[in-house]
């Protein structure tokens, strides 16, 4: 059986998924605590206001730290990871969905 060849680690490919990745996880982040300072966020989920800070400006950080973000803001730790547009299109295709039931049921 051929051994299968890893890609490295610090591939452009990579490094440039991670940045959206992260990018992405940030925005949300951001705007989600909206109605709360980054103070009462970093307190509420158990971090520094500097690791609060990394995360929101893009730096990253462990998986860990994004699960306490995500229960301190009330939110699966999944919806971190999706963009607003796809968390919109989701939106409106359980909508869209809902209402297909809801006329099936009335027949």
């Amino acid at each position: 059986m051929a051994k299968m060849k890893r890609r490295s680690k610090t591939s452009p490919h990579t490094n440039d998924r991670l940045n959206t990745v992260f990018r992405d996880i940030s925005r949300n982040i951001v705007r989600l605590r909206a109605p709360m300072s980054q103070a009462t966020l970093a307190q509420k989920a158990g971090v520094s206001r500097s690791t609060l800070y990394k995360v929101e400006t893009g730096e990253g950080c462990s998986l860990e730290v994004l699960v306490w973000l995500a229960d301190a803001l009330g939110v699966d730790p999944a919806d971190l990871f999706i963009t607003h547009e796809q968390a919109r299109a989701l939106n409106y295709m359980t909508l869209k969905l809902l209402e297909r039931l809801s006329e099936q049921l009335k027949k």
